[in-house]
This record gives C-alpha cells, sequence and structure tokens, in this order.
C-alpha cells in the first residue's frame, strides 16, 4: 500500500522514526494500530518482549511523559529500501532486500509486519530463536530472535523460560502479508515463510 501511494519504498532512516513517520505521514490511524493489546507500554518495563511494547528513541507525546515511537510489531526489515549499513554489526548484506514491488514473488508467504519485540527485523535462514521466548533477544541475531515470542497461544504462565532443545516451539504471532492478508502463525513454522527476496523455502528451524 505505501509503495503504491508514495511511489517508492520505505527508506532506512536510522534518525528517531525509522518506518514509522513515513507510514504515520499518509496514514492517519498508523499510530492507534502499532501496540497489540497483549503488548502495550509499560512505564516499569520500557522494553519489548512478548508481554510489553518496544520504545524507539527518547521522544515524548506532547503534553505526556509517554514515548512518541512505542510498538509492538515489527516491519520485515527486508522491506526497506536496502540502504541500512550493508553487512555491519548485526546487519545483513543488502542483496536479499525488496527493492521494488516486483521483488515479491510470493506475497501470500512474505511478511511485512509481524508481532516482535523489537522495531524491526531481518530474519535469515540460520537464525535461531532466541532462548527465552517471553523475552525475545535484539542482539542475538538482528532476525528471528527479535519475533519468535510466546504472545499468543499458550500463555504467558505456561512458557519455560528455558526451550528445551529439540522441543518444538509454542506459542505464535501475528502477521500482515504483502498480499494483504493477516493472521496468526505458529512460531515453528515461522522458518517456512518468505522473508527476504531470495529465501529458499522449506528451510527447517535450526536447532
Amino acid at each position: 500500500m505505501y509503495v503504491n501511494d508514495s511511489g517508492k519504498v520505505l527508506p532506512y532512516t536510522l534518525s528517531g522514526d525509522l518506518w514509522m513517520k513515513g507510514l504515520s505521514s499518509l496514514y492517519a490511524t498508523v499510530n492507534s494500530v502499532r501496540i497489540c493489546p497483549k503488548a502495550v507500554y509499560n512505564v516499569k518495563k520500557p522494553s519489548g518482549s512478548a508481554t510489553t511494547a518496544w520504545v524507539w528513541g527518547s521522544e515524548v507525546k506532547l503534553g505526556t511523559r509517554e514515548p512518541r515511537w512505542a510498538g509492538s510489531y515489527a516491519l520485515n526489515g527486508w522491506m526497506y529500501a536496502g540502504d541500512w549499513p550493508d553487512g555491519a554489526g548485526l546487519f545483513p548484506r543488502v542483496k536479499n532486500a525488496f527493492r521494488a514491488e516486483n521483488d515479491i514473488s510470493n506475497p501470500s508467504s512474505t511478511p511485512v509486519f509481524s508481532d516482535s519485540m523489537w522495531v524491526d527485523a531481518w530474519p535469515q535462514e540460520k537464525d535461531r530463536p532466541a532462548p527465552n521466548l517471553l523475552e525475545g533477544d535484539a542482539g542475538l541475531n538482528a532476525g528471528l530472535s527479535r519475533i519468535v515470542l510466546d504472545r499468543h497461544g499458550s500463555g504467558s504462565m505456561n512458557v519455560p523460560r528455558i526451550i528445551p532443545t529439540g522441543s518444538r516451539l509454542p506459542g505464535s504471532i501475528n502477521l500482515s502479508f504483502a498480499d494483504g492478508h493477516a493472521g496468526p502463525t505458529g512460531n515453528e513454522l515461522l522458518w517456512s515463510l518468505t522473508w527476504h527476496k531470495n529465501w529458499s523455502n522449506g528451510v527447517v528451524r535450526p536447532r
């Protein structure tokens, strides 16, 4: 939708708003739907997890002490224009970016937004989930360790802090896809989606 309305893909602007300002300038309702009811802003825990919203930057809403940029969902980083720091630190190489709409060959399996404990993510086939599915991990990798959370499904009281080796991942997350549909996907199945332009379909979760 953004591509159709603006004629371009979202740029990566590490300024304090990333994708949020670009979307809110065109779609007034974006700010009101950026928060999942199961992961709202918590002043006592102003960081992302399965049950709390992430906070980006230090800006606050006018007349309040609440952060201007907070949310419960991540943009699939491969939807940026391929202009992030190429291969620097946790950033992946830009060769797999969806630089144009026709780069998306499987729109029904290509996520655009997903539940997350961080503002964006670049999933790769080799990514492992965070050991703790209630907290996630923004620094383990720049991809699925941010997204694989037990936000929906089994409930936080039933999630083991450490997932036993070889066991199936509990819970699910909500995603929206490039063809416009949205819905839940079990965490164990997230590696079978088409996260970037050259994704190898049928990837089995790394153990």
